[in-house]
């Protein structure tokens, strides 16, 4: 059995892989593995033998079992497309990526007790790392902008998608060390449900700061799916507390201080070209992507087309991905991997409102919001927010683990479990 020791160690390598995981430069080539997650792979495989924790006490196997069924719906069409098209571009780049989804989660699954708050652990040192790596971006824009910026060209784009060639304006947008400011605005937010679950477990002051940096990193972004998911999240948290727990003042200085913060934000959007430009381009080319990724479900509709992109600007299958996670799946695997994807998503998601948790559920409507905006599904940290979900309201030994903010009585039952 291995020790604590070697446990804690091999999930700091756990959580370093899952925080450079966006890390564009740490890339192996064309393939969508980084060096720390290949070094990772050499730490599972020496940590297994010792034991690990195969009991996997505290896990929940179902959401093991989903994620494989969410990858195994889509070989059928794959084998199909395979044999009649031949290899598509982009198809062993997905399919890499997934495998990995898997091998990784498995081992997560198996390789751990959580019965020892072992996960909160990590996620929390997840947590500290990306913070630490927000302020390194912030310190980098502030000095050197151009090593951090994606600068480029934002075509000025009418209602109707006709594209004016001469009228383009600059814009920047962070993307940190990542080749996607999308990539940097899902892991703002998967670190955003991570301070807001373990809120008072950090301490308030810390947990402000660290608030401050991940939401003036996100925003820096100038995702759409960021916003969309930052603002879902944080009202599916707050929203519960106002409506069902405070008093009635506080109910009202609670809806004062949303409105003060929505209509301020919305000022500093309006104010700012880069950000109405950004949006402008990404809302009005992403239904084009969405409908086309439709049209290619309906032309092979049970199992879909196997693992690639089968969306485009001119029609269906053009070999570009859909900017959804929900669109980009169901073409890849069709109406049987969508009663999968459904399925899941109701299991978890009733589990999550029947635990009492609005953390939680924040958590998992905000991510899932941001994935119907951007194609995440080879992304490690969107997985370890539903793994940590369905492992705090699957798992045999669920229990209120943490309120909203990270209330005491949390903290009380999660003492109780591990005597």
């Amino acid at each position: 059995m291995a020790s604590r020791e070697q446990t804690l160690t091999t999930m700091s390598l756990v959580a370093l892989a899952f925080t450079s995981s966006t890390f564009a430069f740490l890339r192996i080539g064309s393939l969508p593995i980084s060096l720390l997650e290949v070094a990772l792979l050499v730490g599972m495989l020496l940590h297994l033998p010792l034991g690990g924790g195969f009991h996997a006490r505290g896990s929940s196997p179902m959401f093991a079992f989903i994620v494989f069924l969410l990858f195994a719906a889509t070989l059928p069409g794959l084998v199909v497309t395979w044999q009649f098209d031949g290899l598509q571009p982009g198809v062993m780049y997905n399919l890499i990526a997934l495998i990995w989804i898997v091998l990784l989660f498995a081992y997560l699954q198996v390789g751990f007790d959580y019965e020892q708050g072992e996960l909160d652990w990590l996620c929390k040192l997840v947590l500290v790392l990306c913070v630490l790596y927000f302020l390194v971006c912030i310190a980098l824009e502030a000095t050197l902008p151009t090593v951090l910026d994606g600068d480029g060209q934002v075509l000025n784009l009418d209602f109707a998608l006709a594209v004016n060639e001469v009228d383009t304006v600059d814009s920047t947008r962070l993307s940190g060390l990542s080749d996607d400011p999308h990539l940097l605005g899902l892991q703002t937010l998967v670190a955003l449900f991570f301070c807001l679950n373990f809120w008072r477990e950090i301490g308030k002051g810390k947990s402000v700061f660290a608030l401050a940096v991940i939401l003036y990193v996100g925003f820096q972004t100038r995702s759409d799916a960021f916003a969309v998911g930052a603002i879902t999240m944080i009202l599916s948290v707050l929203l519960p507390r106002i409506l069902f727990r405070d008093s009635i003042g506080k109910r009202m200085l609670w809806l004062l201080l949303a409105a003060v913060g929505c209509l301020l934000a919305f000022v500093l959007i309006a104010r700012n070209a880069d950000w109405v430009l950004a949006l402008q381009e990404q809302a009005q080319l992403r239904p084009v992507l969405w409908e086309n990724g439709f049209l290619a479900l309906l032309k092979s509709p049970l199992f879909g087309w196997g693992l690639g992109s089968w969306s485009g600007m001119d029609g269906p299958l053009g070999l570009q991905e859909a900017e959804s996670s929900l669109v980009d799946y169901l073409a890849s695997a069709g109406i049987m991997g969508a009663l999968v994807l459904f399925g899941g998503v109701l299991i978890l998601g009733f589990a999550t409102v029947q635990s009492g948790q609005p953390a939680l559920l924040g958590g998992l409507v905000g991510i899932l919001a941001f994935a119907t905006l951007y194609n995440a599904l080879r992304e490690p940290l969107m997985w370890l927010v539903f793994f940590y979900i369905a492992n705090n309201v699957l798992s045999p030994l669920s229990s209120p683990l943490s309120a909203p903010m990270g209330s005491p009585e949390s903290r009380k039952g999660r003492r109780r479990r591990r005597r």
